[in-house]
């Protein structure tokens, strides 16, 4: 007698509909490492002291009504203010805390295997951080801090 063949395996059905593919967005909140990054009431936590203080005193005088409120925004007593050629000015503006937050974040998701694209084709290292939730923080800083700042810094057209 012949011996008989081993049973065929038996092939899995496909799925109905298949499965989705990951999405840099299925990364925050669920598997982000640190939350308050991404949380837009913390802004002004991740923002140094001294810029904290120069835009205040800004505010300030731009709440009570003041006209000249931009006389009140010291650069020349904002430590680490540099203007490096015209038009172009560099100073601290983020704690410490918040890029060594930042970068865990960064490597954090590159080991999560979510998909990730460079911010542009000179950076091979960096991701578009809006794209994994960051969006609405980074906004609010922006809109709170960054814009005040440009607007005294590059009066006209696209300062508001």
């Amino acid at each position: 007698a012949k011996p008989s063949k081993p049973p065929a395996p038996v092939q899995p059905k496909a799925p109905a509909f298949p499965k989705r593919r990951l999405h840099p967005s299925d990364y925050h909140p669920e598997r982000s490492l640190n939350k308050e990054l991404f949380e837009p009431l913390n802004c002004r936590r991740w923002v140094r002291p001294e810029l904290l203080d120069v835009i205040s005193k800004w505010q300030s005088a731009k709440n009570t009504g003041d006209e000249n409120a931009f006389k009140s925004v010291d650069l020349d007593g904002f430590e680490g203010f540099q203007v490096e050629a015209p038009g172009i000015f560099s100073f601290p503006a983020l704690t410490d805390e918040f890029c060594e937050l930042l970068l865990k974040e960064v490597q954090h998701y590159r080991q999560s295997g979510l998909p990730s694209r460079a911010p542009n084709s000179m950076n091979n290292y960096g991701i578009v951080v809006n794209e994994i939730g960051m969006e609405p923080a980074l906004d609010q800083l922006c809109h709170d801090l960054l814009q005040p700042l440009a607007h005294y810094l590059f009066p006209g057209v696209g300062s508001h």
